[in-house]
């Protein structure tokens, strides 16, 4: 499985219209569009990850968000195909597949 976290994380926590933002308290809500707003001017990947990291822990801490499960997912199918993944939202990328001839 592919999946790119600075994109999940940036989905989750710095849209406003995502249903973890907007469900929120006040203080929380304000304290992660500040947060948010630092990321904008970030050039380093690995500080926007860090940042996105300390709000997805204080949410966490804070109870804000409640991890319930985790959702596995997984893919059937034939030998012979090739570069099979699902993305973090379950689609296959149809455009990388291919077949083996050789099988």
């Amino acid at each position: 499985m592919h999946e790119d976290a600075e994109w999940t994380l940036l989905a989750l926590l710095a849209n406003a219209n995502s249903p973890v933002r907007r469900c929120l308290p006040p203080g929380l809500r304000e304290m992660a569009g500040r947060l948010c707003a630092e990321l904008a001017g970030e050039p380093s990947r690995a500080r926007r990850l860090a940042l996105l990291g300390r709000l997805e822990e204080t949410l966490l801490r804070e109870r804000a968000v409640i991890l319930w499960y985790r959702w596995q997912q997984f893919a059937s199918y034939p030998p012979g195909l090739r570069d099979v993944s699902i993305s973090s939202l379950g689609w296959v990328d149809y455009r990388k597949l291919w077949f083996d001839g050789r099988r």
